[in-house]
């Protein structure tokens, strides 16, 4: 992966490759693994223009998840950031905070 390059994009654009990297940890004995959705924020994404695409990119991201390691392996959802970054790192502008959605189960 480039740096800066968006990883949850791979989701849609390189699943095969996502779902590699989960069979790897599962293979390697895991009995937990995160989807590749740390950055699926609309706020993260909006950065790369994908912030409208923020819930499919992280559905796919925890349906290949949980397809790769099959039962008897935990998959955590983690979420990045959620608000812009203030002053000193940011822009010394009214932050803009976003509110995760409720928690959803993936079958």
């Amino acid at each position: 992966m480039a740096l800066g390059e968006c990883a949850e994009r791979w989701n849609v654009d390189r699943p095969a490759d996502v779902m590699a990297i989960h069979h790897a940890y599962r293979n390697a004995g895991c009995d937990l693994v995160q989807t590749n959705t740390f950055g699926g924020t609309a706020l993260s994404l909006k950065c790369h223009g994908l912030e409208s695409r923020a819930d499919e990119l992280n559905r796919e991201g925890a349906r290949f998840a949980r397809e790769a390691v099959g039962d008897g392996v935990f998959v955590l959802a983690p979420s990045g950031r959620l608000a812009d970054f203030l002053h000193p790192l940011g822009m010394p502008v009214k932050p803009t905070f976003f509110l995760p959605s409720h928690s959803r189960r993936v079958p």
